[in-house]
C-alpha cells in the first residue's frame, strides 16, 4: 500500500474521552475531521476520520455501536455514506448493534459501506473452532442480506483474527460490507489484509482509488544517516573529487554527490520494497498454513524472523514519513503496520490541485490540468518574443 488513507476506522481505541489533540496526534495532520464513540472504561470506542480537503461531511449518525456520515467527493460530487461499527461480544448486546446497523441503512440509495470488527461470523466456515456460533452467524447473515449488503471479497486471507494460542483459533471477525448501489458507483473495490505484527487482528484495507502524480524533489531522508552504506558512498564519493577552489568546483562536486546519492536511493528503495513484499508474503503464506495445519518449529522461528525483519522495515518508513509528515508523530497507541505509519504520509498531497476549471470545463487528470495552466499563463503573458535594448551611445557625448 503506497498511498496514505483518505479515511480511516479504528475499533476498540479504549478512549473514555476523545481529547482532540490526542486524536490528532494519532490520525494525523491532514485527517483533520473525525467522529469518535467514546469507549465505555477501557472497552470499546469507534473512530472514523477522513481529509476534509477531499471530503465534504453531509451528515452524521452516532449510535452506541455505530456511527455513520455522509461524504461528498470534493472532485466530482459523488455522495456515499460510511458506517463503522464496532461489534460487542455479548448476545443480548448483540441485538442491540444489529437494530442500530439496520438504522444506518440509508434511504435514498446511497452508495454504503459498511467497516468494522463487527464481532460476529458471517458464513459457517469463517471460524475453525467448532464452537457453538451458528445461531449468531445465521441472524447476522440474515441481517446482512435484509440490508442488502454484499461481503467485499478478502484477498489473500481467510481469516482476520486470531487467539495467538499454541493451537490456534482463527474467525473473520472484521470486514467490509458494500451495497449494491456502491459495487455500481466503486466497481474497482478491493479488500486486503496486512500482516498483523502486534495485534490479534489484521488491519484491513479496502482501496477504491489511491493515485497521485508525485514530484522528483530530492529530498535527503534521516534514516540514510543510519546506513552504514550510505556514509561510505559519501565518503568514497566525496573523497573522489579534487577539492573544490572556486564556487562553481563546490557547487559541480556537490551536483556529483547528487546524482550518486539517487542512484543509491534507487537501489535502497528497489531493495527496501523487494524485502517488505517477501516478509508480506512469506507471513501470509505462514498464516494460510496456521489455519489449515499447526506450524512445525521451524516455521514458527522462520515466522519471528520475518516479522522482526518487516518491522524494521516499518521503522524505516516511520522515520521518512515523520520527516515529511512535519507533526507530533504517534505517541501512543498501536503501531503495528506500515499502513498505520503512513497515515500522516501524505504531505506530497498538501500542494495538489485537485480540480482545474477552464471556461467550464473540469479537468480532474494530471497532464490534463497541467495542460489547462499551462494555457492560462500562456494567455496571460502573451506570445513569445524575442526582447532586446538599443541604446545609441553617441547620445552621451551630445552638446547639451
Amino acid at each position: 500500500m503506497e498511498e496514505a488513507p483518505h479515511i480511516l476506522c479504528l475499533q476498540e481505541t479504549k478512549w473514555d474521552t476523545a481529547n482532540a489533540q490526542f486524536v490528532k496526534q494519532t490520525i494525523g495532520r491532514k485527517l483533520d475531521s473525525y467522529l469518535v464513540i467514546n469507549a465505555e472504561g477501557t472497552a470499546g470506542g469507534v473512530l472514523l476520520a477522513w481529509d476534509s480537503g477531499i471530503f465534504t461531511k453531509l451528515a452524521q449518525k452516532i449510535d452506541h455501536y455505530c456511527l455513520s456520515v455522509d461524504l461528498a467527493f470534493n472532485m466530482d460530487d459523488t455522495i456515499f455514506r460510511i458506517t463503522g461499527a464496532y461489534g460487542p461480544s455479548t448476545i443480548t448486546e448483540k441485538q442491540a448493534f444489529y437494530r442500530e446497523l439496520q438504522g444506518a441503512q440509508p434511504q435514498n440509495l446511497l452508495p454504503w459501506i459498511v467497516c468494522g470488527d463487527l464481532n460476529v461470523t458471517l458464513l459457517p466456515q469463517d471460524r475453525t473452532d467448532n464452537s457453538n456460533h451458528r445461531t449468531q452467524t445465521n441472524r447476522f447473515r440474515t441481517i446482512v442480506e435484509g440490508l442488502q449488503l454484499q461481503d467485499l471479497r478478502l484477498q489473500g486471507r481467510a481469516y482476520t483474527w486470531s487467539n495467538e494460542q499454541e493451537n490456534p483459533i482463527f474467525a473473520r471477525l472484521d470486514r467490509f460490507l458494500i451495497s449494491t448501489t456502491w459495487s455500481q458507483t466503486f466497481p474497482n473495490s478491493v479488500q486486503t489484509a496486512i500482516p498483523n505484527t502486534a495485534s490479534d487482528h489484521c488491519p484491513l484495507i479496502c482501496q477504491v482509488q489511491t493515485k497521485f502524480p508525485t514530484s522528483n524533489i530530492f529530498r535527503l531522508e534521516n534514516s540514510w544517516l543510519k546506513r552504514e552504506e550510505f556514509k561510505e558512498l559519501v565518503n568514497q564519493q566525496w573523497g573522489s573529487i579534487q577539492t573544490a577552489a572556486t564556487t562553481r568546483d563546490l557547487s559541480v562536486k556537490i551536483m556529483a554527490l547528487r546524482k550518486a546519492i539517487i542512484h543509491w536511493k534507487k537501489m535502497h528503495a528497489e531493495e527496501q520494497k523487494f524485502q517488505s513484499d517477501l516478509c508480506k508474503n512469506c507471513l501470509h503464506w505462514l498464516a494460510q498454513q496456521s489455519e489449515r495445519r499447526r506450524l512445525t518449529n521451524v516455521e514458527k522461528l522462520l515466522k519471528n524472523i520475518l516479522l522482526q525483519r518487516y518491522t524494521t522495515i516499518c521503522h524505516t518508513e516511520e522515520e521518512k514519513w515523520f520527516q515529511r509528515a512535519k507533526r507530533a508523530w504517534v505517541s501512543k497507541g498501536d503501531k503495528n503496520s506500515k499502513y498505520f505509519h503512513l497515515l500522516a504520509s501524505k504531505r506530497k498531497r498538501a500542494n495538489l490541485i485537485d480540480v482545474v476549471q477552464e471556461e467550464g470545463v473540469q479537468h480532474l487528470l494530471h497532464k490534463d490540468k497541467a495542460g489547462a495552466i499551462h494555457r492560462y499563463f500562456a494567455k496571460l503573458m502573451g506570445a513569445r518574443h524575442i526582447s532586446g535594448t538599443q541604446f545609441d551611445m553617441s547620445v552621451l557625448f551630445t552638446n547639451q
